[in-house]
């Protein structure tokens, strides 16, 4: 193999990076859909507490303080989530890339 790349190392590190993104991917995956959920709660609570028609209420209740913070930190949450999935599918294309490597290195020794 060749002396400048360990892709042993290389392999291994890409590897656990893959665990480590995908594990937060999958934590920021499940806290975005339950705040994507939670969405419909928030705002039927802010509905709740208005007096008017429901066209009145639901209009209001999509201007509230409350209701404005969640669609914040569902955004945050949703970002999160994607960035994550971003960086885990880097991982997994630099340990495919270092394993194209390491094959073409093994046949270039081969046919020395």
């Amino acid at each position: 193999m060749s002396d400048d790349i360990d892709f042993a190392a290389r392999m291994r590190d890409a590897c656990q990076a893959i665990e480590k993104t995908g594990k937060g991917y999958a934590e920021a995956r499940a806290q975005s859909w339950h705040l994507q959920e939670l969405r419909k709660v928030v705002l039927a609570n802010e509905m709740r507490r208005l007096e008017g028609s429901m066209v009145e209420r639901d209009m209001t209740a999509r201007c509230t303080d409350a209701y404005k913070q969640h669609l914040e930190a569902t955004s945050e949450a949703i970002h999160k989530e994607l960035s994550l999935k971003a960086e885990t599918e880097k991982w997994a294309a630099v340990f495919e890339s270092l394993r194209s490597l390491s094959s073409l290195e093994k046949a270039k020794m081969q046919i020395l």
